[in-house]
């Protein structure tokens, strides 16, 4: 928790250290607890914030196994290696721990991709973390199901909402591993429809919410996954290569459908991450930078270097204004979290003719 809250003055190199060498020794000596999971989750997300690869995608690994050990993964039939709960607050912790690791496992393999999951997939009856608020002050909730009604007059707490995008960005990630023979590849392309569909429902909603709540900010996580997974989708079928499984018999026009959509609806996309950086740029200059989430970072990045290739191929000053913008708001967050000074460097070259002032 201290490395996460960012304080230089402690040398944060040699705490780091010393706290990776105390879990180790845990474990040698067959320590493994609830805290000790915790403890290993915000390490993955520090190594994560820092930009230590690859680090960060082992601890996001070995959470995994964790969960797993001690079988919080299911608590009905797994056999339990933790106590059992007593209280609803020790039960939600578990679950918070258990959806923590899963957000983690996905995010990371946006940017590391064509690597399987180290987490399964989740079941649509798996119940989601209740309200924030009753969690803070230890009051019982109601745990939405995963998948439900949109009727549904259940309350979803940001966190539930990140946990539902982490869920669909899972499935983005699968669905972009596979290799599609001639058989599957109608399904493939269905699949990916299905997935569009429902990742554009949540980012509805999500929105909608951002816009009654008092604490938008709070939201910011669940979109930075929902835009990463559409971004993983689009990115995957607008640049379909046509090949003998493609370009063969009925599929022909699916993917042709899938593909022209996939080109049309990544132009709106990164449009509207553009409109969400303007937003984290009003937001820490508001409010500071503590409150803005890692899982921002990939869409900001992935739209940027989109931006910068469609100026390369068409030369509109409008995508440079666009990754300029983008540019800013990483520049501004590398501070607090310092992978985005890695984005950077990759950007590096993008040319441009404007500075920070002009987005203000």
């Amino acid at each position: 928790m201290h490395l996460l809250s960012n304080d230089e003055a402690d040398a944060p190199d040699a705490l780091y250290g010393t706290v990776k060498l105390a879990l180790s020794a845990c474990e040698l000596h067959g320590g493994i607890s609830v805290s000790l999971l915790a403890a290993n989750v915000l390490i993955a997300l520090y190594e994560f914030g820092q930009g230590l690869f690859p680090a960060a995608y082992f601890s996001t690994a070995h959470c995994c196994r964790m969960v797993y050990a001690m079988g919080l993964h299911d608590r009905k039939t797994a056999t339990q290696l933790a106590p059992k709960p007593d209280t609803w607050t020790e039960s939600e912790e578990q679950r918070r721990l258990w959806w923590a690791v899963l957000m983690l496992d996905r995010y990371i393999h946006v940017g590391f991709r064509f690597r399987p999951l180290a987490a399964e997939s989740i079941a649509a009856n798996e119940l989601l973390p209740g309200t924030d608020a009753d969690w803070d002050q230890g009051e019982l909730s109601v745990n939405p199901l995963l998948v439900m009604s949109i009727e549904a007059a259940t309350r979803v707490s940001p966190f539930a909402r990140a946990c539902q995008a982490a869920h669909l960005l899972g499935k983005a990630c699968r669905h972009a591993n596979d290799h599609a023979t001639i058989v599957e590849v109608e399904f493939h392309f269905q699949e990916a429809q299905q997935l569009i569909h429902a990742l554009r429902a949540l980012m509805t909603m999500i929105s909608n919410e951002a816009l009654v709540i008092e604490k938008s900010h709070t939201l910011f996580a669940a979109r930075g996954l929902c835009y990463s997974a559409l971004l993983l989708l689009y990115d995957l079928h607008s640049c379909v290569e046509v090949d003998h499984v493609e370009a063969v018999g009925s599929n022909t026009g699916l993917r042709l459908q899938v593909q022209q959509f996939a080109i049309d609806a990544f132009k709106v996309l990164i449009a509207d991450i553009v409109g969400f950086a303007k937003q984290l740029r009003e937001h820490v200059a508001s409010r500071g930078m503590e409150s803005v989430p890692p899982f921002v970072l990939q869409c900001l990045y992935s739209s940027a270097a989109t931006y910068a290739w469609y100026f390369r191929e068409t030369g509109k000053e409008d995508h440079l204004s666009c990754l300029a913008q983008l540019r800013v708001i990483l520049g501004q967050l590398q501070c607090r979290w310092p992978v985005a000074r890695e984005y950077l460097e990759l950007l590096k070259g993008t040319e441009t003719v404007y500075d920070g002032a002009n987005f203000q």
